[in-house]
């Protein structure tokens, strides 16, 4: 449950912050129109944090689910330290630019800090395949939707654990 709910946070936040960046001209015109340029620039800029804050919300939730509340909770007050200092930096220096960058590094700081404890915990899982005819149908569904017709996918089970590979 956990590695899924990570993957949809990631591609979710991929989709949204393309469509943010994208849509940044057409926003910035019905938003601020006398602030045109500015406005563009911070929406782009602000758009590239998107993934970053999809995939902090999926890891924090992640080590919760997992029994890793502490973990999660000293994570997110260096991360909150951290990030303080940064935005005052980046205000004074840069204004509303610095404020856009500030806010963008603050959400990818929290996954590559909840990265390395989430991959620790979660090879020390173990994932027993109990019923392999509803997993073998989700991992079908899995190698068409992510690999497309091309893809072959290998699945199975190896010391209690599923193993599934991908190949393109």
């Amino acid at each position: 449950g956990s590695v899924l709910l990570v993957l949809s946070a990631g591609l979710a936040g991929a989709a949204d912050s393309s469509l943010l960046y994208l849509s940044a001209p057409l926003m910035a015109a019905l938003l601020f129109p006398s602030y045109l340029t500015e406005s563009i620039a911070t929406i782009r800029i602000s758009s590239v944090g998107v993934p970053g804050a999809a995939l902090s919300v999926a890891f924090t939730y992640a080590l919760q689910a997992t029994g890793r509340h502490k973990t999660a909770a000293r994570v997110g007050v260096w991360c909150s330290f951290v990030s303080l200092a940064l935005r005052v930096t980046c205000v004074i220096l840069r204004g509303v630019y610095g404020a856009a960058g500030a806010w963008t590094v603050r959400h990818w700081i929290v996954p590559l800090a909840l990265g390395p404890p989430l991959q620790r915990h979660l090879s020390q899982a173990s994932f027993p395949l109990r019923r392999p005819r509803p997993a073998v149908w989700v991992l079908g569904r899995a190698r068409r939707v992510w690999g497309g017709p091309d893809a072959d996918l290998s699945a199975g089970s190896v010391g209690g654990r599923v193993v599934v590979l991908l190949f393109r």
